[in-house]
């Protein structure tokens, strides 16, 4: 094995080949290739996915980018496994920066990194399941304040918040757009996984 052709490997360590990235092309597909097509459909084929129907098992090669460092290694301890990719392992690395809640990971079967949230985990060690607790409480969103900048823990605002955060510890989701149930319309927390409210839920 060329040294050059892979990554420093620690102890206890995954491997992690430095396959050259173009960094003007980014290859995405959810089961095919719709998060690739609907960046090229607009012309930019660099453009990371963005919309709801790439938010699911959205793989970007090489995106976020592997870092530079020569270094670098994956701990054997993080992994997991994903329903659409069977009983393969994956690693988890840190945090993409792309929506709240996402997690960045290393595929070793296709050789890249990708972008995964809580619920599409179907299993993982326990190493794993501390980690995602942890990665979880350190990017909640801030509470709300008012018009000092100060927190008012006895407002409608801040009791929805500790809600909302209490959920997305279980769901692994946030979102900041406004949405209502498609049942009843009332307003769904920002870290509700799906569609319908809870009270909806328990009378279905």
């Amino acid at each position: 094995m060329p040294a050059a052709g892979r990554r420093a490997q620690a102890a206890g360590s995954v491997e992690v080949p430095t396959a050259p990235v173009d960094q003007g092309r980014a290859a995405c597909w959810r089961g095919g290739s719709a998060g690739a097509d609907a960046a090229r459909a607009d012309g930019d084929e660099r453009r990371a996915p963005t919309d709801r129907a790439c938010r699911g098992a959205a793989w970007v090669q090489h995106w976020p980018p592997m870092p530079d460092d020569p270094s670098l290694s994956i701990d054997e301890e993080l992994w997991f496994l994903v329903d659409h990719c069977g009983e393969a392992r994956h690693y988890l690395l840190g945090n993409p920066y792309t929506f709240t809640g996402r997690m960045s990971a290393w595929c070793p079967t296709k050789q890249c990194t990708f972008c995964v949230s809580k619920q599409e985990i179907s299993a993982c060690s326990p190493a794993a399941r501390a980690w995602i607790a942890g990665f979880l409480a350190g990017c909640a969103p801030p509470p709300p304040t008012d018009a000092r900048g100060d927190v008012d823990v006895e407002s409608a605002a801040y009791r929805r918040w500790c809600e909302e955060t209490a959920r997305f510890a279980d769901t692994g989701c946030w979102d900041d757009g406004e949405r209502s149930c498609e049942d009843c319309g009332a307003e769904l927390l920002r870290s509700a996984d799906g569609e319908r409210c809870d009270d909806c839920l328990r009378r279905a």
